[in-house]
């Protein structure tokens, strides 16, 4: 009898400390991730100054993955270990943001058994100087694709999990640009091209449920940040996977966020707007997730404006919540004063927030 209750007991103890061990956040969740944070692509982080102000609370660092892993296998973290020490110089942190898809080493772009998917990209003003107008990019659903973009992430984790710099790490991989979960196309023969792949929507579902998946076996400590977007003009894919999401990886655990803040437009959507939409869906989340507003892009470009004064882009993302908003760093370094005080009240604005 006393033996049997000695393996009851045992058993009982390993179970725990396997639940201890995946929920570990529960008990001490990482950083709550409020106020401004500089949005910076690697090659300008040397460049950052303004990290030492009050007003600003950390670095949201931009690597595409080719820069990372060149070669199969090898990975080069230089890049976010410079952020990660400017950022501990000043007692800040580091969100890390790395670009798959058309980003991807070229490994896996020459890969014949990596399923492809042409496009154009859809150029705004603000970056029609240096965008290439057409792009190759591993479906967002190849297996060899995704499985190789979960090494990466493992490798991530196993360097930075348990970095207390780090504020999130953002969780992407099967989309077609940047880091956001979006699959807009603007070209006709693209869309039409997309939609012409049997059951895309389970197809999209089914990629991110194996890269949420991914994350919660890599990363224990770390948030994961989850951009949201629509899939071709429809935002049932976003539903699921954020409640999938919520399921998956421990609540405090998980940041939302949108990509298109800004001073212009924002303000003018209307309720049936597909960004209104994923906002408004993104808040309803608020009482379990962190949410977050990155700005659609710098707020004075040479070719006009595109995102409408800052002032009015920063109070837009604290009236819908946001706990923190991301702010490229060619709007914060060497801003006259006027939008200095306009960082000041946006700061001070978002810590306060409860």
């Amino acid at each position: 009898m006393n033996r049997n209750k000695a393996i009851l007991y045992v058993l009982v103890f390993t179970i725990y400390q396997l639940l201890l061990a995946h929920n570990s956040c529960f008990a001490s969740p990482t950083h709550k991730i409020k106020g401004i944070y500089e949005a910076v692509w690697y090659e300008d982080i040397e460049k950052i100054s303004a990290i030492k102000e009050e007003y600003i609370s950390g670095i949201t660092l931009w690597i595409p993955w080719n820069v990372i892993e060149r070669n199969e296998g090898e990975y080069d973290w230089s890049m976010v270990d410079k952020a990660i020490l400017i950022a501990k110089t000043h007692n800040k942190i580091v969100n890390i943001g790395i670009f798959p898809n058309f980003r991807a080493p070229n490994y896996i772009l020459n890969d014949a058994n990596v399923k492809k998917f042409t496009f154009h990209r859809w150029i705004h003003e603000g970056v029609k100087k240096t965008a290439k107008p057409i792009e190759v990019t591993p479906l967002p659903w190849d297996e060899r694709y995704l499985t190789r973009w979960l090494a990466l992430i493992s490798e991530l984790a196993k360097k930075y999990d348990n970095n207390k710099n780090i504020g999130y790490v953002a969780l992407t991989g099967p989309n077609l640009q940047a880091i956001e979960m979006s699959i807009h196309l603007k070209n006709e023969e693209d869309i039409k091209l997309m939609k012409s792949y049997e059951n895309l929507e389970d197809r999209m579902f089914a990629a991110w449920k194996k890269v949420i998946d991914g994350y919660d076996n890599s990363f224990k400590h770390v948030k994961v940040a989850l951009t949201l977007g629509q899939l071709i003009g429809d935002n049932n894919l976003p539903k699921r996977v954020v409640s999938y999401l919520n399921t998956a990886i421990p609540t405090q655990r998980i940041i939302l966020k949108v990509a298109f803040l800004n001073g212009k437009w924002y303000q003018k959507m209307k309720s049936n707007n597909i960004n209104r939409q994923l906002i408004d869906m993104m808040k309803s989340y608020s009482n379990i997730n962190q949410i977050g507003m990155e700005m659609f892009w710098i707020s004075k470009v040479q070719d006009g404006n595109v995102n409408g004064p800052l002032s009015v882009a920063i109070q837009n993302g604290i009236n819908d919540n946001a706990d923190f908003i991301e702010i490229y760093n060619q709007d914060i370094e060497n801003a006259p004063e006027d939008i200095v005080n306009d960082l000041k009240n946006g700061s001070l604005k978002l810590k306060k927030k409860k």
